[in-house]
């Protein structure tokens, strides 16, 4: 068995919005608390739990706020991104290869950049699937070689 850790929950101190969600009521809390400042949240508390909890996999790390298409990350954010993989490595962990990504925006979270920081880090990629029903095990598996084949970006 393995420990992943994810962050799903993002706390104004009064309701928590769910990030992964499409929910308008999600949504809409999530856009006025502000994407950056939900963004740097996220990030620094995967930064704490890998710092505090005993897990042996990242899981998806950049499909929070999958439903807003326009989002990205600023300096800021990748700074922090660079730091929590920094700490993955030193704890030994993995980072997981979600392909349920591939579906919803044709490559698996992380993205390519990310993966090519863990990489040159040494950390290991598990793949996952994120099923939440039987015929979702294993999807998109067979296009993992493609995708972290040399000469892709991921490289």
């Amino acid at each position: 068995d393995r420990v992943g850790l994810s962050y799903h929950f993002f706390s104004d101190g009064k309701q928590h919005f769910n990030m992964v969600s499409r929910r308008p009521e999600n949504m809409a809390g999530l856009a006025a608390l502000g994407l950056d400042r939900v963004l740097s949240g996220y990030f620094a508390g995967l930064i704490q739990a890998v710092r505090e909890i005993d897990g042996q996999v990242l899981c998806h790390i950049d499909a929070v706020m999958r439903h807003y298409p326009h989002l990205s990350f600023n300096r800021s954010h990748w700074q922090q991104v660079e730091r929590l993989l920094d700490l993955v490595a030193q704890k030994n962990m993995g980072l997981e290869l979600n392909t349920s990504g591939f579906a919803i925006r044709g490559e698996p979270y992380p993205c390519q950049r990310i993966v090519a920081m863990a990489i040159r880090r040494n950390i290991p990629l598990i793949p996952g699937s994120d099923a939440h029903r039987p015929d979702q095990v294993g999807r998109y598996f067979d296009r993992l070689p493609a995708f972290l084949a040399p000469g892709n970006s991921a490289q």
